[in-house]
């Protein structure tokens, strides 16, 4: 999968608030802020993934 662009549903974890204004002052020439590559996108659903996996474990750990 390649992805440019990543958009969360929830704005305010990902900063999208602050890309927005940065958005509106972008010069010709300077990065687009919503685009962070396949790299930094698929770092971010690692993290996901291992936040949701410890969560797992902690609920079952806790229900035993």
């Amino acid at each position: 999968m390649k992805v440019e662009v990543e958009l969360q549903n929830h704005p305010i974890f990902d900063g999208t608030p602050e890309r927005l204004e940065k958005l509106k002052t972008l010069k010709a020439g300077e990065p687009n802020p919503f685009v962070v590559g396949n790299d930094r996108y698929l770092k971010m659903w690692n993290i996901i993934s291992q936040c949701i996996q410890a969560e797992i474990a902690r609920r079952e750990a806790s229900s035993e």
